[in-house]
C-alpha cells in the first residue's frame, strides 16, 4: 500500500460525538491545550526532509526518509492543530485502551525564554499492553505543524492508525479546503475549514474563516492538487508565518537541566496542563513572590532561594543564611555579660536555641548604649549584607528589592528552616498561600534560583510515596556509587535522611538541582485555580552528588531531593509558642 491516506475514506471510526463521554474527553483536551498555548502562525521546519512532507498525507513510495530510518511524517495547518490533538487523545485513549499503553508528554516553552507559555511539542509513546514493548512514537511539533512517527512498527501507523486519525479530524473540523493566495510574486497556501457551525464537538474551538481577496482561488482538497502546488519553492510553508528562527535558536525543551552541561536527564514526564502555566506565569504573578538571596560575607557571595509568606516575612532554608547568622550571634555572645547571657538561651556553640532569634529579648536587661551598639552590629552584619531580589526573571532584573531585619522571626538549624522578617516596604509582593495537607499531591512545581541565576522552573517533580520504591532506589544508589569508588558507609549515611514521613517530602526532579535552589517553594495547583506551597526544598541526597564527576556515569535518577512540609513548619512554630507567627503565616489553619 503506497498511499496509506487514500484508504482514509473507507475506514471510519464509530465514535458517537454526541456521547457525553466523548464530549467530556474533547473538553478535557481543550482544557489541556487551550488556544492561548497554541501558535498563531506556524514556523518553517528546520529540516529539509520535514519541509518536503505532504499535507495530511503519507506516501511511502516517495518517502523523504532513508530506508532503515523507520520514520514517516506529514504536516498540518495552524487551524487544525487542536483538532489533531483532540484526535490523538480520543483515538489512543478511548479506542486503543485494551491493546495499547499510550503515554502523552507535553513540552512547553520555558518561561526563562518566553513570557508566553506556548506548547512546543507533544509526544505519544505507543506500547503493546502485554509485552510493554514500544510499537512506535508519535511526535507532534506544534510550532511547525509537523507530525512524525518513528519506530520498528511505524508501518502499522501508516496502514491502520493514520487513516482512522484523519477520519476523526475530518469529523471534528468538517470538510477541508485549500486556498491559494497569490500576491505579486509571493504565493502561500492556507487551509480553511467549512461547516464550522456543524462542528461535532460541543466544545470545539471556533476557527475563524480565511478572507479571500479577488486574486484568491479555492481548490477542494485533493492529494494530486496539493502535490502540484508543493513543487513550487514559494509554497514550502503550509501556512503564513512570522519568522521565529531567532527565537528558535534560543529555545530549549523541558525537561532541561538545572545544572548546565549535564549530558543525561531523568526520565520523568514533565507534562502539565497549560492552565497551570498561565496561572503560574501570568494570572497570579507568582514569579514575583519568589526571591533570589545574595549573601555577601568577607567579600564572597553565596546565593539561595526563598519566598514571601505572611504579612512581612520571607522563608528559606537555614543553611542559606547560616554563615551570616552564626557569625552575627557569635559576635553578640562575645559582647554580652555573663548575666545578660543567662537571658538568652544558647547552645554550646554560642548560637541561640531553636525559636525566635531576636535581640529584643535582651532589651529589658541591657543599658541603652549597648542596645544601640548591638542594633548597629545587626544592621551591619545582616541588613546590609543580605539582599533579596523578587521577580528576577527573563529580561527583568527585579520587580522589587528587599532587606531583612536582624530580628529573625524563627530559626531552626536542626530542621533547616528560617523565617526572616523583611523591613517594611509598600512594594513587597504578595505572600504565597501555605497548605499543610499534601496527601493528594503527586506532582510539584519547583521554581528557584539555582546558582543565583534567573528563575528556573521544573514542573515535573514527582513525590515519592511508596516505601518499596524508596528502598529499591537507595539499594541501587549504594551499589552504583560504591562501584564508582565511594565508601559504602558514606553512601549509606548520605541516604540516611531519606525517610518517608509527614514532616518531609521526598521527590524526583526532571532537572538536576544545584546549589542556590535551596529554599525554593514546592507548589501544587489546587482545582486548576489556586497555587499553594506545600513544602520547601532543602537539599538532595546523596549530598556528594553535586561534586560527583559525571564522566564516571551520570545517574540523576538516583538523586533524591528532600524538602520540609509546611505541616511541619507550622507545628514547629506552635511547639515553640510562636502562635501569632503561626496565625500570620497559616491564617486558614486556625
Amino acid at each position: 500500500m503506497n498511499d496509506t491516506a487514500s484508504n482514509s475514506k473507507q475506514v471510519k471510526m464509530n465514535f458517537n460525538f454526541e456521547d457525553p463521554n466523548i464530549a467530556e474527553r474533547l473538553h478535557e483536551v481543550e482544557k489541556r491545550y487551550p488556544v492561548g498555548c497554541l501558535p498563531q502562525s506556524l514556523t518553517t521546519p528546520s529540516n529539509d526532509k520535514a519541509k518536503r512532507c505532504l499535507f495530511e498525507k503519507i506516501d511511502s513510495s516517495r518517502s523523504n526518509y532513508r530506508r532503515g530510518a523507520n520514520m514517516e511524517a506529514f504536516r498540518t495547518t495552524q487551524e487544525r492543530i487542536q483538532p489533531w490533538l483532540k484526535a490523538l487523545h480520543l483515538y489512543y485513549i478511548m479506542s486503543c485502551e485494551d491493546t495499547r499503553i499510550v503515554d502523552f508528554v507535553d513540552t512547553h516553552t520555558p518561561f526563562e525564554i518566553s513570557s508566553q507559555h506556548l506548547l512546543e511539542k507533544v509526544t505519544a509513546d505507543v506500547k503493546d499492553i502485554k509485552t510493554k514493548k514500544k510499537i512506535y512514537k508519535v511526535t507532534f511539533f506544534i510550532k511547525s505543524g509537523l507530525i512524525q512517527v518513528q519506530g520498528t512498527s511505524y508501518h502499522e501507523f501508516m496502514s491502520k492508525d493514520f487513516p482512522l486519525l484523519l477520519d476523526i479530524v475530518q469529523k471534528i473540523c468538517g470538510p477541508l479546503e485549500l486556498t491559494v493566495h497569490q500576491s505579486n510574486e509571493e504565493t502561500s497556501l492556507q487551509a480553511t475549514t467549512t461547516n464550522k457551525s456543524d462542528c461535532l464537538s460541543p466544545h470545539c474551538m471556533d476557527i475563524p474563516q480565511n478572507r479571500h481577496d479577488q486574486h484568491s482561488m479555492q481548490a477542494v482538497h485533493k492529494p494530486d492538487n496539493f502535490d502540484k502546488l508543493r513543487k513550487s519553492d514559494a509554497l514550502r510553508d503550509i501556512t503564513n508565518h512570522n519568522d521565529l528562527r531567532v527565537k528558535e535558536g534560543k529555545a530549549f525543551h523541558q525537561p532541561a537541566n538545572f545544572q548546565h552541561g549535564e549530558p543525561l536527564r531523568k526520565g520523568v514526564d514533565n507534562s502539565f496542563p497549560c492552565i497551570e502555566g498561565r496561572l503560574i506565569y501570568n494570572q497570579e504573578k507568582l514569579l514575583e513572590r519568589i526571591g533570589c538571596i545574595k549573601v555577601t560575607l568577607h567579600g564572597n557571595e553565596s546565593h539561595g532561594t526563598g519566598f514571601r509568606v505572611g504579612s512581612k516575612y520571607f522563608m528559606t532554608a537555614f543553611h542559606v543564611m547560616e554563615d551570616v547568622l552564626i557569625l552575627f550571634w557569635k559576635e553578640v555572645h562575645r559582647r554580652l555579660t555573663k548575666e545578660e547571657r543567662m537571658w538568652m538561651k544558647s547552645t554550646d556553640d554560642k548560637k541561640p536555641v531553636d525559636g525566635a532569634w531576636k535581640l529584643s529579648k535582651l532589651w529589658p536587661f541591657m543599658d541603652p548604649n549597648k542596645k544601640k551598639e548591638l542594633i548597629e552590629i545587626g544592621k551591619q552584619f545582616i541588613t546590609n549584607h543580605v539582599h533579596i531580589k523578587f521577580g528576577f526573571v527573563r529580561d527583568c532584573e527585579y520587580s522589587s528589592l528587599a532587606q531583612c531585619s536582624y530580628e529573625v522571626a524563627f530559626a531552626s538549624p536542626s530542621h533547616d528552616v528560617v523565617i526572616l522578617e523583611l523591613i517594611e516596604d509598600t512594594n513587597l509582593p504578595k505572600p504565597f498561600n501555605l497548605k499543610t495537607i499534601n496527601a493528594a499531591a503527586t506532582k510539584l512545581h519547583l521554581i528557584g534560583h539555582p546558582g543565583g541565576r534567573k528563575l528556573e522552573h521544573d514542573p515535573a517533580c514527582e513525590i515519592i510515596k511508596d516505601q518499596e520504591e524508596l528502598e529499591d532506589l537507595v539499594k541501587e544508589g549504594i551499589l552504583f556509587f560504591t562501584s564508582r569508588g565511594y565508601g559504602k558507609d558514606q553512601v549509606k549515611e548520605d541516604y540516611k535522611p531519606c525517610i518517608l514521613s509527614p514532616d518531609h517530602l521526598l521527590f524526583h526532579c526532571s532537572k538536576s538541582i544545584t546549589h542556590g535552589a535551596s529554599g525554593s517553594p514546592l507548589i501544587v495547583i489546587i482545582n486548576e485555580e489556586e497555587a499553594q506551597v506545600i513544602g520547601m526544598l532543602l537539599r538532595g541526597h546523596p549530598k556528594f552528588y553535586y561534586n560527583y564527576d559525571k564522566r564516571n556515569g551520570d545517574r540523576p535518577d538516583l538523586l533524591v531531593e528532600s524538602g520540609i512540609s509546611m505541616e511541619k513548619v507550622r507545628s514547629l512554630l506552635v511547639d515553640h509558642s510562636l502562635h501569632d507567627l503561626a496565625a500570620n503565616l497559616f491564617p486558614e489553619q486556625l
